[in-house]
C-alpha cells in the first residue's frame, strides 16, 4: 500500500510548521536512534532475501509502538521516483533509504513528529522530530521506544561496545542528536568556518542543512553529535545543551554587532528582501531560502512590524520552507513548468508581504546630502 499523499500532505512535520521560543536561532532538533538484529547481515551488504527476513521480524515490532499501529506506511518498491523526493525534502527519509528498493520500509506516524525506517544503514532507525530545543523530551522519548524494541526483537549488543552498528566506530547507545540553527549573524561576519572548527575540538560537527543549494543560501546549519558511545547519552545531551546556550548568546550578540556597526548595510539588504516581496513576479528556490533567512533575520532585529504576530509569521515562514520547495510546488500545481513554478513560488511569498511593513527606522532613513 502506497503512503495516501493527498491526506499526508496536508499536514506539515514539526520542524516547518512550528517553532520554539529560541527560534531567533534555534529552529528545532531531532534525535536518531538504531537498532540491529543478531546474526542478521548490516543492511550495506544485505540481498533481497535478507532485508525480507528482517523486515518481517521488525514490522510487527514496529506496529506495537504507541502511535505507530495505524501508522502511514510503505515498502520502497511501492513509492515513484517523485514520492521519494516529496518525502526526502520532508526529511521523513534519509538519501540512504531512498535509494533503496526491496525489503526497506517507512512508517510516519500521525503527528508526523516521529519516523521508523526499516533496512536503511541499520536494520531499524528511528527519527523524532520537535520544533525549538526540545533535545531532553526527544531523549526520553526515544529511550522508551527503545526498550519496547529491545524486549521484543534479538538485538545485537556487546558489553564492552554497546549495541552494534554497520560502523563499528558509532556503537554505543545507538542515540545521535541533531539541532538545525539559523546562523545569519556567524555567517555575514564569516564566523562559520572558525564555529565549525571550535565545534569539532568539542567532538560536535555542523553542515549545511540544505546543503545542496549552496552553504550560505538559507544560513541553516545542523549542528549534531558524534553517535554516543556507550552509557554516555546524557553526557552529551548535557555537553550540547550547553554549547547550544552559549550559541544563542553568541548569534544574538553577532546580530547585534552587525545592526550596531553595519546599520546602512543591514538595511540595504532587508530593504531590497522587503522591495522584492512587494514587486517581484518570479522566484528560484535558493533565493526563497535566503529572502526567508533574511526575514527571519529582520524580525528578531525589530526591523520589521508585522499584523499577525511575530508567531504568526514565523510560522508561514517554516511553511513556505517546505511549501514552494521544488517537488512540493510540482506535486501540489501538477506538473508546472521552471518558469511557473517561480512565479507560483513569488505568490506564495506575496503572502508574506501583505503580512508585513517595514518599522519606521527603515521606512523613513535619510541619506547623506551631496
Amino acid at each position: 500500500m502506497s503512503i495516501r499523499f493527498s491526506s499526508h500532505l496536508k499536514q506539515l512535520p514539526p520542524w516547518f510548521d512550528n517553532h520554539g521560543p529560541e527560534d531567533g536561532v534555534i529552529v528545532g532538533t531531532m534525535g536518531r536512534l538504531v537498532r540491529n538484529l543478531k546474526g542478521e547481515v548490516f543492511p550495506g551488504w544485505s540481498t533481497a532475501e535478507s532485508r525480507k527476513r528482517v523486515a518481517e521480524k521488525l514490522i510487527p515490532v514496529v506496529r506495537s509502538i504507541p502511535g505507530f499501529k495505524q501508522a502511514t506506511h510503505a515498502e520502497m518498491t511501492e513509492l515513484s521516483k517523485e514520492e521519494r523526493k516529496l518525502l526526502l525534502e520532508r526529511k521523513q527519509i534519509t538519501p540512504c533509504l531512498a535509494a533503496r528498493q526491496d525489503g526497506c520500509h517507512v512508517f510516519i506516524n500521525k503527528k508526523q513528529d516521529t519516523i521508523i525506517m526499516l533496512n536503511e544503514e541499520e536494520h531499524l532507525a528511528a527519527h523524532h522530530f520537535a520544533a525549538g530545543n526540545k533535545l531532553k523530551s526527544i531523549v526520553t522519548d526515544l529511550r522508551k521506544k527503545a526498550q519496547l524494541i529491545d524486549k521484543q526483537a534479538e538485538i545485537a549488543y556487546n558489553k564492552e561496545y554497546g549495541y552494534l552498528t554497520s560502523m563499528t566506530a558509532e556503537c554505543g547507545d545507538g542515540i545521535q542528536l541533531y539541532m538545525v540553527l539559523h546562523l545569519p549573524g556567524h555567517a555575514m561576519l564569516n564566523q562559520i568556518d572558525k564555529l565549525e572548527r571550535a565545534l569539532n575540538k568539542m567532538h560536535l560537527n555542523l553542515s549545511p542543512f540544505y546543503s545542496e543549494y549552496g552553504e550560505e543560501t538559507s544560513n541553516l546549519y545542523v549542528l549534531f553529535s558524534t553517535p554516543t558511545p556507550s552509557g554516555s547519552t546524557d553526557d552529551i545531551l548535557g555537553h550540547m545543551s550547553n554549547i547550544a546556550e552559549n550559541l544563542v548568546e553568541k548569534e544574538h550578540l553577532l546580530r547585534n554587532k552587525i545592526s550596531a556597526e553595519d546599520f546602512l548595510h543591514l538595511s540595504d539588504i532587508i530593504g531590497r528582501t522587503y522591495g522584492m516581496l512587494l514587486y517581484g513576479r518570479m522566484m528560484g528556490y535558493p533565493e526563497m531560502l535566503y529572502t526567508v533567512s533574511q526575514l527571519r533575520l529582520a524580525l528578531n532585529l525589530e526591523f520589521l512590524e508585522c499584523e499577525r504576530g511575530e508567531s504568526s509569521l514565523l510560522t508561514l515562514l517554516n511553511n513556505l520552507l517546505l511549501m514552494a520547495a521544488p517537488t512540493h510546488l510540482a506535486y501540489t500545481a501538477e506538473e508546472p513548468s521552471p518558469q511557473l513554478q517561480k512565479v507560483l513560488r513569488m505568490h506564495l511569498m506575496s503572502r508574506v508581504a501583505n503580512a508585513i511593513s517595514l518599522n519606521d527606522d527603515l521606512s523613513q532613513i535619510s541619506f547623506p546630502k551631496e
